[in-house]
């Protein structure tokens, strides 16, 4: 449960990252 929340919390965060590079 830990590890999989902890790669949701990843998966949006490198989401987040792409769309403030797509922003630039």
């Amino acid at each position: 449960m830990e590890k999989r929340g902890g790669f949701e919390q990843t998966k949006h965060l490198i989401s987040g990252m792409k769309h403030t590079i797509l922003a630039m």
